[in-house]
């Protein structure tokens, strides 16, 4: 890792077994990003918005990262190559503010921030669930396991999934939406570790479109852009989460997948849209 107080240059390893259906797994490349960001930029993400220009191959994927506004919520831009950009916003605590950035005026360090979700650290209490709370469900291992295709998307390899609801990919269901407890398999953890953010921006990403729920055979649905919001909850990124999907509107040629993922606890974790592009 190259590092200055304004830019960085982090590797992350993605082998092949990380991939999606084409290229390293969106949810890995949004994981990559943040993890960039935090080597630049300590603290708590608070969002990232991330556009997928090209599949990524995997590898070791080289993430360029720069600040491009301090303050109490920073900004930095992410990047992997021409194919991945992003831009994350970081809650820092005050101590570990800078008074300015390398060509900042004087006085200017937050500015821009009022009034566009500047929240700070303190403002843990009082996060309001976007949608109604889920219904109990039974504990994960009551529920049915779901594996992915490996041989169509490696990356459902590290995944445990055990549904919660009758919803399941390409059985040409009503809804399209999943309902799923969750996790990262135990055997990753042995073999890397992921910040909590981290593993909740893969799982945020780990299910098919909704759409896959009414389907009966797969139509490429990659993602175009995706963006996701963090509560300040603590959590164990190794542990059982509640995740909810749900396609929220559909043209022809394109969908927006709306994402909820909550602890086993029923914390509220994150949230994600993802803008998704229909391949017909």
């Amino acid at each position: 890792m190259t590092t200055t107080t304004a830019e960085t240059t982090l590797v992350y390893p993605a082998d092949e077994t990380w991939q999606g259906f084409t290229g390293v797994h969106g949810g890995v490349v949004v994981a990559a990003l943040l993890a960039a960001a935090d080597a630049l930029v300590p603290g708590t993400p608070a969002t990232i918005t991330t556009h997928f220009l090209a599949p990524v191959p995997p590898g070791d994927l080289l993430v360029d990262a720069a600040l491009v506004h301090p303050g109490r919520t920073a900004a930095v831009t992410a990047r992997i190559g021409t194919a991945v950009t992003g831009l994350v916003r970081v809650v820092r605590p005050a101590s570990a503010r800078p008074s300015a950035a390398p060509g900042t005026p004087p006085g200017r360090a937050d500015a821009g921030t009022a009034g566009t979700g500047d929240t700070g650290t303190g403002a843990a209490g009082g996060v309001a669930p976007a949608w109604p709370l889920p219904d109990a469900a039974p504990e994960p291992e009551a529920c049915p396991r779901l594996d992915l295709p490996v041989q169509l998307v490696p990356v459902g390899q590290h995944f445990e999934i055990r549904p919660v609801s009758a919803s399941r990919p390409l059985a040409g269901g009503d809804e399209p939406a999943f309902d799923v407890w969750i996790r990262l398999r135990p055997a990753v953890f042995t073999q890397r570790a992921f910040a909590a953010p981290e593993a909740a921006a893969i799982l945020l990403d780990a299910l098919p479109p909704g759409l896959f729920a009414t389907l009966r055979r797969p139509v490429p649905i990659p993602t175009a852009e995706l963006t996701a919001h963090f509560t300040p909850v603590g959590y164990r990124p190794d542990g059982w989460f509640r995740l909810r999907q749900r396609t929220a509107w559909a043209t022809a040629d394109l969908c927006v997948d709306e994402t909820e993922l909550r602890t086993a606890d029923g914390e509220l974790a994150a949230q994600a849209r993802q803008l998704r592009r229909i391949v017909r």
